[in-house]
């Protein structure tokens, strides 16, 4: 299987794809185009040929990407971002000390 993360912007989304016992695989910036949207389904088609295998999450439930996404047979999988924010938790700085009990 292959999982696809995308973090849906209105100008240009960030797409992290993986594999179970892989991880993280490439990261990439797709500008929010028709051209570059095709050539990042053709992306995800290169790493994995069977659509049935490819999840895709992302943040929003329609337009321009999520139509090629679906087009493609890709299974979309829609998350509210503010579920997201409330699962990670509060944001820490980089300087905060963490004691390990």
């Amino acid at each position: 299987m292959l999982a696809v993360g995308i973090d849906w912007a209105e100008d240009f989304h960030l797409v992290a794809v993986g594999r179970p016992g892989e991880g993280v695989i490439d990261v990439a910036r797709v500008e929010h185009t028709p051209a570059a949207v095709a050539a990042l389904v053709a992306r995800i088609g290169g790493w994995e040929p069977d659509p049935a295998e490819v999840r895709v999450v992302l943040e929003t439930r329609h337009g321009l990407l999520v139509e090629a996404l679906v087009d493609a047979g890709y299974t979309v999988l829609p998350v509210n971002p503010d579920l997201v924010a409330r699962r990670r938790g509060p944001a820490k700085k980089k300087d905060e000390n963490v004691s390990a009990t």
